[in-house]
């Protein structure tokens, strides 16, 4: 009775407190999830551009100073009058300059890409089984959704009712495929390294410019995933598999119903 006692009263106030954390905090967590994944293909873009651009700006090569050395010695003096010596030595020794910015751009892109590497560890640690509970409550809400539309689609109902089954599946299924998404992302990324690196100037390097490459393309063809539990990978096939299932289940449900009513 809710006139003779506070007990209800106290319990609604306890308990709506209570579902309003739970609710912000899930929504804080899922958007802490979504930033650091984010961040991670963000990275991995940057460092594609940054590869495809090392040797763009890169100082003229060494064959002007290789026509120079053809010219006869007047006019090699006559070239050489107008300029300093600061300049001529500048621009004698702007390839090796060249070599050696082309060998450290390259050299901080491969720091780079250790760093992405230790923070999609870290991520992996961090979201591992957040995210491997969150894609099977997930499963858990599409698949209780479904039952109960298939359930609702033999009585007759009110568009009220199969409306909120439908958008409460769509939901979840939207948010599996967001997680899903952003791990591909973050793959397909990772799997453009190779051809980036390649890409950039290099046939216009040194020797240790291409050694360096050789190791930095055959160690970034190692595509970065994040894996839930250790066996499923956040990508376009797992949500494919999802959703494959959900529909299996919706299609399994109504046929076995099916066959039962007319039974009864």
């Amino acid at each position: 009775d809710t006139q003779s006692s506070p007990t209800y009263e106290i319990l609604l106030g306890v308990q709506v407190p209570c579902c309003w954390i739970c609710s912000e905090t899930s929504v804080l967590l899922d958007c802490a999830m979504l930033a650091l994944m984010l961040q991670a293909a963000a990275e991995l873009a940057v460092l594609n551009d940054r590869l495809c651009g090392v040797g763009a700006d890169r100082a003229p090569s060494a064959a002007p100073t290789a026509c120079h050395k053809d010219t006869p010695p007047a006019k090699a003096s006559y070239h050489s009058e107008g300029k300093s010596a600061g300049a001529a030595e500048a621009e004698v020794r702007s390839p090796l300059y060249s070599h050696d910015e082309m060998f450290r751009s390259l050299v901080e892109n491969i720091n780079h890409h250790q760093i992405i590497i230790n923070y999609m560890h870290l991520l992996q640690m961090l979201l591992s089984r957040g995210i491997s509970v969150l894609l099977i409550c997930n499963t858990i809400s599409i698949c209780f959704h479904i039952v109960a539309t298939v359930a609702l689609l033999q009585e007759d109902i009110e568009p009220v009712g199969m409306t909120k089954m439908v958008l409460g599946s769509t939901l979840y299924a939207y948010q599996t495929a967001i997680l899903c998404l952003l791990g591909q992302r973050i793959t397909t990324q990772s799997e453009r390294l190779p051809a980036s690196a390649f890409s950039c100037d290099w046939p216009a390097a040194d020797g240790r410019f291409r050694r360096l490459l050789i190791v930095f393309c055959v160690r970034s063809s190692q595509a970065l995933v994040i894996r839930v539990c250790g066996l499923y990978s956040l990508s376009r096939e797992t949500l494919l598999q999802v959703l494959k299932a959900a529909y299996t289940l919706f299609n399994f449900v109504y046929q076995t119903v099916g066959e039962e009513e007319p039974l009864n």
